[in-house]
């Protein structure tokens, strides 16, 4: 796109959410690792330990950039662990939720 003054632009659609990154791709076990898609500030955390959780269910909520970014489960599974509270601040790329796969 050119604008009046011989300025081009050139845009480009915006990145899906971050997804729950495979603790298998990071070295690790069987489970799963929800990532802060952003740095930011955890504004809800809606899982505890022991949840049973199925794809596409919200994990927790990053405030970032003045929008809201839901984390989403990407499997099915249990959360083994929440390391984020409410408020905190994060990184990119930061582990806000581990999970287990589901037995069965």
């Amino acid at each position: 796109m050119e604008d009046g003054n011989g300025h081009r632009w050139t845009f480009r659609p915006a990145l899906p959410p971050a997804p729950a990154r495979r603790a298998a791709d990071a070295g690790g076990g069987r489970g799963a690792e929800a990532v802060a898609p952003l740095a930011g500030t955890v504004a809800a955390v809606l899982v505890g330990a022991g949840q049973a959780v199925a794809p596409g269910d919200v994990l927790c909520v990053v405030h970032a950039m003045k929008m809201e970014h839901p984390v989403r489960a990407d499997a099915a599974g249990v959360v083994a662990e929440v390391c984020a509270a409410p408020g905190a601040a994060v990184a990119a790329g930061e582990v806000l939720v581990r999970m287990e796969a589901r037995a069965g």
